[in-house]
């Protein structure tokens, strides 16, 4: 009675960074669009979506930084249903999660 599986993204996006005054604390924000499919679900399916993201990073060094935000991914999908009977209606679907990333850089 449930709908389940495994989804993957893979996009563009375009990033904003700003220091906060002369520490090596900083915060970002970006967006941009992204495909999207599944698999294992009881009906695959596959679109186009948005992903942004924002939150905020310290430098550890010149080639070094770690970041804390949140990550969002927004599609128009009918996937994901708990109740059978809302199978074939479509919603904008949000799928919202925390990261922690380190960059490292040559």
């Amino acid at each position: 009675a449930e709908d389940g599986g495994t989804m993957y993204h893979l996009g563009v996006k375009a990033t904003y960074e700003r220091g906060f005054g002369r520490s090596r604390f900083y915060w970002f924000a970006g967006a941009g669009p992204e495909y999207w499919w599944t698999d294992g679900f009881l009906t695959d399916r596959s679109g186009v979506g948005l992903f942004a993201e924002a939150g905020i990073g310290f430098v550890m060094s010149t080639h070094s930084r770690i970041r804390a935000g949140i990550n969002a991914h927004g599609i128009y999908t009918d996937i994901g249903r708990k109740d059978p009977a809302d199978d074939g209606s479509d919603r904008l679907l949000w799928i919202v999660a925390p990261v922690i990333e380190i960059q490292v850089g040559l």
